[in-house]
């Protein structure tokens, strides 16, 4: 169930730094060194993502400023501390694929992910690009029912190997983001079958279609896709947040968004987008810092 799916727009490239060898030498230097001298070598490249980067640096000073109210000195601050987060969850999430499993996990209402997977129909999973979604897809264990993941298609050869390695060892498997739409086809494909289908709620994968939410009082746009795809295949929403507590601890938020079955396909993806702005709200205001859009999100 991974976090690092990706948008095919012209905001955000969605592929992971470093290219082939530059991931190689991460994971060779997570075994020789270790999680916690990897932080420390990595606080000293922050500053330059926060200085040179500037769309990223300018989109979440803008969430801090839109979300929080901060002022603009202040929200400058916190964009270290942001990268500085996603950096040690980055380096958490690779050390997980390399076979770490020294990393503690509590659910919360994992009972509904139970319930639903006893079911004879398939459901969605709804991710965003808040926490470190994909960490849930390298430690979840199950085998009720396939679980089917939407993964961006540009990703470097070795990251899409280590990828494909991890989630075959816990029973999911990528469906590849297309630009001529087929993934359609493997996602309907999927629910007929009963199985699970994990995407992200929160960028735009082939389509650019929007539909406008309000996350704390503030008007954006969600992707359709998502939304629709769950309501005209009449199909269960769950959402599912990753967050990091501490070293080695994470939380995973789980909740169920059901909605009225006489709504048309229309409403009810409405409903599901507003339920689904609404968990995004919630875990935002418990983990303020651990939105990773680095993008303008916000209209």
């Amino acid at each position: 169930m991974p976090d690092n799916q990706t948008i095919i727009n012209d905001n955000w490239k969605g592929t992971t730094d470093g290219g082939s060898f530059g991931i190689n030498s991460l994971f060779f230097m997570l075994r020789v060194f270790g999680l916690r001298t990897m932080y420390f070598f990595m606080a000293f490249a922050i500053p330059f993502y926060v200085f040179f980067r500037k769309e990223a640096r300018k989109g979440i000073m803008k969430y801090y400023q839109k979300i929080h109210g901060l002022p603009a000195s202040r929200s400058f601050f916190k964009v270290f501390k942001n990268n500085f987060l996603f950096g040690k969850m980055m380096f958490d999430r690779f050390s997980i694929m390399a076979g770490d499993r020294n990393f503690k996990i509590d659910f919360i209402n994992n009972e509904k992910f139970w319930n639903l997977c006893e079911q004879k129909e398939g459901f969605m999973i709804g991710s965003s690009h808040i926490g470190s979604f994909e960490l849930a897809g390298y430690m979840f264990h199950q085998d009720k029912k396939k679980i089917n993941s939407l993964v961006f298609d540009g990703e470097t050869a070795a990251m899409q190997k280590r990828r494909i390695e991890a989630f075959a060892k816990n029973g999911i498997t990528g469906i590849a983001v297309k630009s001529d739409m087929s993934h359609i086809f493997a996602i309907k494909n999927a629910f007929d079958n009963g199985e699970i289908v994990s995407m992200p709620c929160d960028r735009m994968l082939g389509s650019n279609k929007k539909i406008p939410v309000l996350i704390n009082g503030v008007e954006t746009n969600l992707p359709l896709g998502p939304f629709i795809t769950a309501a005209q295949m009449n199909v269960k929403l769950l959402s599912v947040f990753v967050m990091r507590e501490k070293f080695r601890h994470y939380k995973v938020y789980v909740n169920e968004i059901s909605a009225e079955q006489n709504l048309s396909s229309k409403e009810k993806a409405k409903f599901y987008a507003d339920s689904f702005a609404e968990e995004i709200q919630k875990i935002l205001n418990l983990y303020p810092d651990q939105w990773f859009n680095f993008y303008n999100f916000w209209n």
